[in-house]
């Protein structure tokens, strides 16, 4: 037996308009206007066009509606057209959205789609927002320094520009533009692979695109790799007595110089020649183990004789100073280096271009590649996380070797200058 399926009545539009007093009379222009509103609301249907309506509210807003049978289910629904001045200008919005539907559009289902999209927006919050959560569920873990400098650029470059813009909504139109900024993107890189990884966003605009690549300043970048960066053992010699004590111990173990002035008398074993560097005061993370050749025996002991003659002989810092530090947030050590002392150091070295202590570990380098220290050994000479699975599978230490390569480093590095030849 077929089982009779419930329908609206076709005669929908009609069976539930109710005009005033129950009068069927046409709605025309003259009686639209002079719907005057009532304690409460009413509607007043206009049989020119099925289904279109206008409810009269009590503070005498008129709002024009249309009601409409789904083809696909036969569900009758309806959906609000707005305000309109006239009769004839409601009507012909009503045309126009009954064509939607003959074509198999859900007017009203695309409006609440729209609303679940934009709540969905809003609880997704603004990039502003994003960048606020990511600052503290994964800045927190990074090095001070690098989180204020990702910190800076987001104030001053990436949030003024896309601040106020849903994540979502994001393309690669809109962050190419921070591509010119190595820091800028990395941080606006992160940030938007954290929010796919929380499901705040379907994907990363970023990952489309590479950094802005300019072959003129990449092939002008290679030049000065290989010219502007190594420095003459000779021009080192000369820059080294006019630096901060710390930058010393920098050219005879080729440290990061915030590992040098951070350096703590606890961490050192002069009696087994060893400096352990805490991966709290290092650029990966991890603990530094540092060889102490003699020349660099020799800084230490000149360090606990300059602290012993300033009355700093209690200081846990092997460079005492004053101020807190921008890289590990800790106060009593030496500073960084001020860019007045590295241009003196500079200009009596003879050293154009970039700057000296960070010239120093490319130089070293450098210079063990030429000796013939391999690569495995000079990388953990400088402290440098090891790469793929080199990084998995090796954990050696590889400290005798790193000592055979410091204790020719820095024989080099503090040797006189050979004689010159005589003329013939």
């Amino acid at each position: 037996m077929e089982t009779s399926r419930r329908t609206a009545p076709q005669a929908v539009t009609h069976a539930v308009t109710r005009n005033p007093g129950g009068n069927p009379e046409a709605l025309t222009e003259a009686r639209f206007r002079r719907l005057l509103p009532r304690a409460a609301r009413y509607e007043v249907a206009d049989p020119a066009t099925p289904g279109l309506r206008v409810r009269v509210l009590p503070d005498g807003r008129k709002i024009w509606s249309l009601m409409y049978r789904l083809p696909s289910t036969h569900e009758v629904t309806r959906t609000t057209l707005g305000v309109f001045p006239t009769v004839a200008k409601a009507s012909a919005a009503a045309e126009k959205l009954r064509a939607r539907v003959v074509l198999g559009e859900d007017p009203n289902g695309q409006k609440r789609a729209a609303r679940a999209a934009k709540a969905a927006e809003k609880k997704a919050g603004t990039v502003a927002d994003l960048f606020a959560e990511f600052d503290r569920a994964w800045l927190a873990h990074v090095r001070p320094v690098t989180a204020d400098g990702w910190r800076r650029v987001a104030s001053r470059l990436i949030l003024p520009r896309i601040g106020r813009r849903q994540p979502r909504s994001l393309s690669q139109a809109d962050v190419r533009e921070f591509r010119g900024n190595r820091t800028a993107w990395e941080a606006l890189r992160l940030a938007l692979n954290w929010a796919v990884a929380e499901g705040r966003v379907d994907a990363n605009p970023c990952l489309a695109l590479p950094r802005r690549f300019d072959p003129a300043r990449r092939c002008a970048g290679t030049r000065r790799a290989r010219s502007a960066k190594r420095l003459g053992l000779g021009q080192l010699r000369a820059a080294l007595p006019l630096m901060p004590p710390h930058v010393s111990l920098v050219g005879v173990t080729a440290v990061r110089e915030h590992e040098a002035r951070s350096a703590r008398w606890a961490d050192f074993d002069l009696e087994g020649a060893l400096w352990v560097v805490p991966g709290a005061f290092t650029k990966t993370g991890d603990e530094h183990r540092v060889p102490l050749v003699p020349a660099a025996l020799a800084v230490v002991e000149r360090a606990r004789a300059a602290n012993a003659a300033a009355g700093l002989a209690a200081s846990p810092w092997l460079f005492p100073g004053s101020g807190t530090c921008e890289v590990c947030r800790l106060a009593g050590h030496a500073p960084k280096t001020s860019s007045k002392t590295s241009a003196r150091a500079k200009v009596a070295a003879g050293i154009i271009d970039r700057g000296v202590i960070h010239r120093i570990r490319d130089t070293a380098k450098s210079w063990m590649s030429d000796a013939g220290v391999p690569a495995s050994v000079s990388e953990r000479v400088l402290g440098h996380a090891l790469a793929g699975m080199e990084r998995v599978y090796d954990h050696a230490e590889m400290i005798h070797q790193q000592r055979a390569a410091l204790e020719r480093w820095s024989a080099a590095l503090l040797a006189s200058p050979p004689a010159l030849p005589e003329a013939r």
